[in-house]
């Protein structure tokens, strides 16, 4: 809903030096997509290489500790993550989401060989679902002024997560 002259006066250029680099606002929605890609590649790429051995608390703080630091990095991640992923925006931004369920899957084919691929993808799905939706909630109430209710939210995420591998990984 956003116009590109709104986005050329919050970056403080002239609309004419916007388009100069962008033939419209898709254009930046997909620029912007390039870049957090990159950001959180790099992310999974400084993880410890011993996913293997970590325990799930270990892995699950690591994750979360690395892509709370691209979204901090990159202020407009969090809006592109929260999105309805059936907007113009979500759609540009499915990238993302399959980058970061391709991720969590490759970790849990090193964690738990035994999963099968569908196995894989279906635990992949319902952590990026439950995150997505605990991280929405927290950038909102973040928004709103109520930063230790969201840092709470996030926390108790984490805790979430490290049970529900903490089962799963016990279940073999």
């Amino acid at each position: 809903k956003i116009s590109t002259n709104h986005i050329a006066r919050e970056a403080g250029l002239p609309i004419g030096s916007l388009y100069q680099f962008f033939a419209n606002k898709q254009a930046i929605a997909h620029a912007l997509v390039e870049r957090y890609i990159a950001s959180i590649e790099a992310a999974f790429a400084s993880l410890p290489r011993t996913i293997e051995s970590m325990t799930p608390a270990e892995l699950v703080n690591a994750i979360i500790d690395n892509l709370l630091t691209v979204i901090q990095k990159h202020r407009g991640l969090h809006a592109m993550l929260i999105t309805n992923e059936e907007s113009e925006i979500g759609k540009i931004a499915a990238p993302i989401d399959h980058l970061l369920r391709s991720h969590i899957e490759g970790m849990l084919a090193t964690r738990a060989p035994w999963m099968s691929a569908q196995e894989r993808q279906v635990h992949a799905l319902v952590s990026q679902v439950s995150n997505r939706a605990i991280f929405a909630e927290s950038i909102r109430l973040h928004t709103q002024g109520h930063k230790a209710i969201a840092q709470q939210l996030i926390q108790q995420a984490r805790i979430m997560q490290i049970a529900y591998y903490d089962r799963l990984l016990q279940e073999h």
